[in-house]
């Protein structure tokens, strides 16, 4: 890292190239996309009020997922870096598991796993002298305590800040965006794991409380959304496609 002045070395997940950079965050140029209804994503605030609803079951029950989409980015871009994740949601119990997971859906409706993160909300607390922000104050990696449980009072919403893993990620031209919203990791994804980007480590009084419904809202006083990195298509110069790395928190237990 001495001998170089740009130390910061990552791999583009969908060029299949290694970038070099000089900073982490690699952008303050950051750009929420909004939840709204009909499961759009958008660079508009919502001007209603509304919400969604959303049971804490295996993602391949009813009623267990949200999906939220954007329209196609037609000059594509670059994805780089952390991605700090907002919903305003609340639980008919006293604590909700909400994970977020981003896609890059292709113009053939072939969607790619780009990156995921949760949030249990007995464990939300934030950390505000830690945690990163954009000039707007939105969230681009919070920072949780993780200290004890605080858990929830019922019906009652509440901003709930959480990061996504980073990724950098080149987006082709006429390719979107998608956000969804599950509760529950997979139980065969879980099996035998004890390190990982997935929720699979419950506490028995967590998972407890965590049956019941939740809600997730989006208007202009609650605003759910997605905080973005983006950068324009090919922003940094690609250094090599020598093989992959091996990233330990996904796949490895």
């Amino acid at each position: 890292m001495a001998d170089t002045s740009t130390p910061m070395h990552m791999w583009d997940a969908t060029a299949k190239h290694w970038i070099n950079n000089a900073t982490f965050p690699l952008t303050a140029n950051y750009t929420p996309y909004y939840v709204g209804p009909a499961g759009t994503l958008t660079a508009a605030m919502p001007t209603t009020s509304s919400s969604q609803s959303i049971e804490w079951a295996q993602p391949t029950a009813a009623n267990s997922t949200l999906s939220y989409s954007s329209q196609p980015i037609t000059a594509g871009a670059t994805l780089a870096g952390p991605i700090g994740v907002r919903l305003f949601a609340s639980t008919s119990a006293t604590n909700l598991e909400l994970i977020a997971t981003l896609f890059d859906v292709a113009p053939d409706g072939t969607a790619t796993k780009l990156t995921s993160g949760y949030v249990v909300g007995s464990l939300a607390e934030q950390d505000a002298t830690r945690a990163w922000s954009d000039p707007r104050g939105l969230p681009i990696r919070p920072y949780g305590v993780f200290d004890k449980d605080r858990y929830l009072t019922p019906d009652q919403p509440q901003a709930f800040d959480f990061w996504l893993s980073p990724r950098v990620a080149s987006i082709q031209p006429h390719h979107a965006l998608r956000l969804v919203l599950s509760t529950q990791a997979l139980q065969a994804d879980c099996a035998g794991r004890t390190i990982g980007v997935d929720p699979c480590n419950l506490t028995t009084p967590q998972t407890q409380t965590l049956p019941g419904t939740y809600k997730v809202n989006f208007s202009s006083a609650m605003p759910s959304l997605i905080n973005l990195p983006l950068l324009p298509l090919k922003h940094f110069k690609a250094r090599g496609n020598e093989a992959s790395p091996r990233i330990w928190n996904e796949g490895a237990n």
